[in-house]
């Protein structure tokens, strides 16, 4: 099975990778957390993929500013620290 690391090496130049999470508990900033050292970005939706009928995008509902804060100034750390 392929990991984060292996996948990004196989992209060819010029191709970003974006990993959409749905932030729908604390959970959700443990997995942006898990994914973000491994992708060029995240993207933080508000959308819930879990449902019986999933809400992706659009949904004009918000989540929680500084659930986004914590995520980005932790991977802006390690980032600087590597």
């Amino acid at each position: 099975m392929m990991n984060c690391n292996d996948f990004a090496s196989c992209c060819p130049g010029g191709i970003k990778l974006v990993q959409v999470i749905h932030v729908v508990d604390e959970c959700s900033v443990d997995e942006a957390l898990a994914v973000g050292l491994f992708v060029d970005a995240l993207l933080l939706d508000s959308g819930n993929s879990k449902l019986a009928i999933k809400e992706l995008g659009g949904t004009d509902q918000t989540h929680g500013s500084l659930d986004a804060q914590k995520v980005h100034d932790f991977i802006s750390a390690v980032r600087q620290s590597s």
